[in-house]
């Protein structure tokens, strides 16, 4: 049967109190319009951790339908300023399938941690990563896999499945593939045996369809509005009658919505995977003076979050 991931950075989704914020409210809303939408058996969500708390009231809103399986309210990054926390659940009826991998250390040269799950009887491995935003993303994510799968018999896991999350890198600039070279010893207890190469370990791109990007920011900035015909017919006629015209091109605020590729996957046997991202971005309203901007919206409803959720499908 299928196995079916979703995953969202719902940006500052932080554990709240007895009087939950607008915002929490209207993102826990959609976060259940999205699960209507399509099954879900594991559930990845970023951001929800940024006050230092664990998410309880999160944990308890999503418990009729989902457990918790993994919880941080840091990524054990170097950087603890940079950290916001990560949940990974499992659907109720899968829960006793998956656990935490709590032997999971982090390297010399990563900047974050992933957030890793196992699936028990099989032992595949499955890594939920938030990268840090910046040129370092490439190079982070490629260390970070590497780590892993260097560390697979250690971290009792018999292969990495799925790599994916907010990689916070454009997804049409990223590597295509991530191939760990696996290394053995005629002296496994012997530190200075010579090591040679005895496999290689492939993780493939996989992007979801859709729109063609999984995150849109939004900002406001000014364009010249040129004059028009009857103004410039005012400017000649001023200039010919030894007037000096008036300035008349003029500035107006406007919203600009820029849209990327950041949240994806690096999967074994892509074959057996399809990824989906149901995003728009309503430009009907630009005009910021009427107060009114572009919307992002995700299966119809509208989404506090520059970041779109995405599902993953591994059929085999």
């Amino acid at each position: 049967m299928p196995l079916r991931i979703m995953m969202w950075n719902a940006q500052h989704f932080d554990n709240q109190g007895d009087n939950p914020s607008v915002a929490y409210r209207e993102k826990l809303a959609f976060l259940r319009h999205c699960l209507t939408q399509r099954e879900v058996d594991i559930l990845a969500l970023f951001e929800t951790g940024k006050t230092g708390d664990l998410n309880e009231r999160l944990v308890i809103e999503l418990s009729n339908s989902f457990s918790l399986v993994a919880g941080s309210l840091q990524e054990d990054g170097k950087k603890k300023s940079t950290t916001l926390g990560t949940l990974v659940f499992a659907r109720n009826e899968l829960a006793g399938d998956f656990e935490k991998v709590t032997e999971y250390v982090l390297s010399g040269t990563e900047q974050r941690s992933a957030i890793l799950i196992r699936h028990i009887r099989t032992g595949f491995g499955f890594a939920f990563y938030h990268a840090n935003s910046s040129y370092l993303a490439p190079g982070n994510i490629l260390d970070t896999v590497g780590f892993i799968v260097r560390n697979l018999e250690t971290l009792k896991l018999s292969a990495l499945k799925f790599f994916g999350g907010d990689l916070n890198y454009d997804a049409r600039e990223s590597y295509k593939e991530i191939k760990t070279t696996l290394f053995g010893s005629s002296e496994p207890d012997n530190p200075y045996s010579k090591r040679y190469a005895v496999g290689s370990h492939v993780l493939t791109k996989l992007v979801p369809e859709g729109p063609g990007y999984t995150h849109a920011s939004i900002r406001s900035a000014h364009r010249i509005v040129p004059p028009t015909e009857e103004q410039r017919a005012f400017e000649r006629s001023e200039l010919s009658q030894g007037r000096r015209p008036r300035l008349i091109i003029r500035l107006r605020r406007v919203w600009i919505a820029t849209v990327r590729t950041l949240d994806y996957a690096y999967v074994e046997d892509i074959a057996q995977w399809t990824a989906e991202c149901n995003a728009a971005v309503d430009r009907r309203a630009e005009d910021i003076e009427r107060n009114s901007g572009p919307v992002r919206m995700a299966f119809g409803a509208r989404m506090r979050s520059d970041h779109f959720p995405v599902f993953y499908t591994h059929n085999a």
